[in-house]
């Protein structure tokens, strides 16, 4: 039996047991959250092991050694949309209070990063980051080809806020968060508003539905709407068949890789509708850029995050790594980080801030209804559909 399709199919179990959990949490908790939850502009909290985290390395025991070696690592966090307040602070003062620990960092999103942090692992064993932020598409895809380090609980010792399932097979990654993913649109250029994954295909919008990039082929719409065509996750035919009828026809203005790419085409209107993360586009919206979430009368996406450490990584890295997780799961870091980026934790120790109990993609409805996808099978057949997303899509684009 192959050990790494085993581990596959269980982290995919994992998914709905902890979205399970954390609906029971925020829809009863929608009221004063028990952790503070910044607003745009306040200091984001940056707890340090050192003083007040848990798996501080005074308290590990055995761990003096290793803890106080002189060590360089690089850290992974995603880019825009406030997602680098929280990490960046953590770090500063973690690396303050730890001087022989140095930290590089590496930003950007999954979709255009971990292809070659994966290569590194697979190609020379030397990874050219050893921890950071992956979502569920990468976490899957790193499952099957074997790169991940496990997480050790006595050290992480937040890992005990979760429910068990967080914690990925064979101690690989924790989700700590999920996402909403339904359309975004522009509330001023567009009338009525959208309703249905199927408007990603409407002539009306024909020229500016802007795509992301594989892998994210549920962010975009193509893995609900070969659903709703009658497909399955382990059959992306018919959405892709759409798709490149589609992008023949014009109905594609672009497939983008950033944020800042897509906050660029929705500020000039050239695109003014897509699949997309509400908490990547809530700070926009605050911002004061005329954006709508719509959750799709299919459902939105429960599209999970998590830590890992990557395997190459020396016995310091990691040890260090997990520190700087440790700290990052702290509930008051982890209230802070949803409260600046609007993403749901999962830790049984944070609630969801009250300021968005009112927000659609929160509603008891939404979060009841939204689509499970089968992340294992869409990781697994990735070099098929990669093939497919490139000739009748990209190729196809007018």
């Amino acid at each position: 039996m192959d050990t790494r399709k085993v581990n596959v199919q269980y982290q995919g179990s994992l998914i709905r047991t902890v979205l399970g959990v954390a609906m029971a949490g925020l829809l009863g908790a929608c009221g004063a959250s028990s952790t503070p939850t910044p607003t745009a502009g306040t200091p984001a909290p940056a707890t340090s092991p050192a003083s007040s985290a848990p798996g501080a390395a005074t308290d590990v025991p055995g761990s003096t050694d290793i803890a106080s070696q002189p060590v360089s690592l690089t850290f992974f966090h995603y880019s825009g949309s406030n997602q680098d307040i929280v990490p960046e602070a953590v770090i500063k003062a973690y690396t303050a209070a730890h001087p022989n620990v140095t930290v590089q960092v590496q930003q950007g999103n999954n979709t255009s990063t971990f292809p070659a942090i994966e290569a590194s692992v697979k190609t020379t064993g030397v990874p050219t980051v050893n921890c950071g932020y992956f979502n569920v598409a990468a976490t899957t895809q790193g499952e099957i080809d074997g790169i991940w380090d496990p997480i050790d609980p006595t050290v992480v010792t937040h890992v005990a806020d979760f429910p068990a399932a967080a914690l990925g097979p064979s101690g690989h990654g924790i989700e700590w968060a999920f996402s909403p993913v339904g359309l975004v649109y522009r509330t001023d250029l567009v009338t009525p508003a959208p309703t249905s994954w199927m408007d990603l295909l409407d002539s009306r919008f024909a020229g500016h539905v802007a795509l992301i990039d594989f892998p994210l082929i549920t962010y975009n719409g193509l893995v609900p709407v070969n659903r709703i065509l009658g497909g399955t996750d382990a059959d992306l035919s018919k959405g892709f068949a759409a798709y490149k009828t589609a992008a023949q026809a014009g109905q594609f203005q672009s497939i983008f890789t950033s944020t800042a790419q897509i906050q660029n085409l929705l500020q000039t209107g050239d695109v003014t509708l897509l699949g997309y993360a509400y908490g990547n586009i809530a700070p926009w919206i605050t911002q004061g850029m005329q954006l709508g979430y719509v959750v799709p009368k299919e459902g939105q996406i429960a599209f999970p995050l998590y830590f890992q450490i990557l395997k190459g990584s020396t016995p310091a890295q990691v040890y260090q790594c997990e520190q700087l997780i440790n700290t990052l799961l702290d509930p008051t870091n982890l209230a802070s980080y949803a409260g600046y980026t609007d993403v749901a934790p999962t830790s049984n120790a944070v609630q969801l801030p009250a300021s968005l109990s009112s927000v659609a993609a929160y509603s008891k409805d939404a979060i009841s209804g939204a689509l499970q996808l089968d992340f294992n099978v869409l990781a697994q057949d990735t070099a098929a559909n990669q093939q497919s997303w490139t000739e009748d899509v990209k190729n196809d684009l007018k």
